[in-house]
């Protein structure tokens, strides 16, 4: 198996790049470094843009199945900068899949999100839960699942909730809450909170959306195919449980961290109130079993994140 990884020296590329060697394929990374810059070792890396068709398909060239992860991947940004999203998000997957086509690929694992739920009134969210889109991330992300569904190529989408876990960046204006979190109290700063901290999340560690991706690529079940699959750990949390939570966990290592409060900001545009998900579907169908304890996953992330700045 050659599988063309795009956005592989990002956060969740480059864990499912490792994943995939375990398992003995051979990877070819393609990625700008725009916003991720993990090399693995034992993979081929690429320099090229996911806009531009050329880049796309020489790098492609061989390749028999994708995992298609290059995204402006923030709904901040993609307010802020539609026309960015749009080239990135749908034109970008427009062109993977009119290269693998041209190319015969034989499988496409895509990376779509949670964000095209919006704020659903289903408590959890299921895959049959109607999209409810509230910003241009969200848009274009379902607009190429539909793209790469009807693409007439073995097809599964992959809708992530909030993935957390070693090499996500805590830096930039469009930072993920976790990283973001962490970051601040460590170097004994307040973390803003946008709105009142009961927002809720459903978050998932990278190693278990690493291994979806695996199993999303191999699966031999018929009926995985063509569908789309909720990626969470089926439990939620409270922005502000998480920074209580983060909190304790830092201040474990460092007892004045306990002493940090949030600052709070109002919401911004297109950020979803609350977000819970089913991932029954992806339970019978592609076995998939997450870490259900969400404290002992932050834990994992809070290791990771301490050990590299030791």
């Amino acid at each position: 198996m050659r599988v063309f990884v795009s956005g592989a020296a990002g956060f969740i590329g480059s864990h499912v790049c490792e994943i995939l060697l375990q398992d003995g394929a051979e990877v070819i990374g393609f990625d700008d470094f725009s916003s991720g810059n993990t090399r693995i070792d034992g993979i081929t890396m690429i320099t090229g843009d996911i806009r531009n068709f050329d880049d796309v398909i020489s790098a492609m060239a061989d390749c028999t199945h994708i995992v298609h992860l290059a995204a402006l991947a923030s709904v901040p940004a993609s307010v802020d900068t539609p026309s960015l999203s749009e080239a990135i998000n749908l034109q970008g997957t427009l062109n993977v899949i009119e290269a693998a086509k041209q190319i015969g690929v034989k499988r496409i694992v895509f990376s779509s999100t949670a964000a095209i739920y919006g704020d659903s009134t289903d408590s959890p969210v299921t895959e049959l839960t109607t999209a409810n889109c509230q910003s241009p991330y969200a848009e274009d992300k379902l607009a190429a699942e539909i793209a790469v569904l009807h693409s007439g190529i073995e097809a599964i989408s992959l809708r992530y909730f909030n993935v957390h876990g070693p090499r996500q960046d805590p830096n930039g204006a469009y930072a993920a809450v976790i990283p973001a979190f962490i970051q601040k109290m460590m170097n004994h700063q307040p973390p803003t909170i946008f709105g009142n901290g009961e927002a809720t999340r459903d978050f998932v560690s990278v190693a278990d959306v690493a291994a979806l991706n695996l199993a999303a690529l191999t699966t031999d079940n018929s009926e995985a195919l063509g569908e789309v699959f909720n990626v969470a750990s089926g439990s939620t949390m409270s922005v502000l449980e998480l920074f209580n939570t983060l909190r304790t966990l830092l201040g474990e290592k460092d007892q004045s961290i306990l002493t940090i409060e949030p600052t709070f900001a109002p919401p911004r545009e297109g950020d979803v109130l609350h977000s819970s998900a089913s991932i029954e579907k992806a339970r019978k169908l592609l076995g998939f079993n997450p870490e259900a304890n969400p404290h002992r996953a932050l834990s994992a992330t809070v290791e990771a994140y301490w050990d590299r700045c030791d």
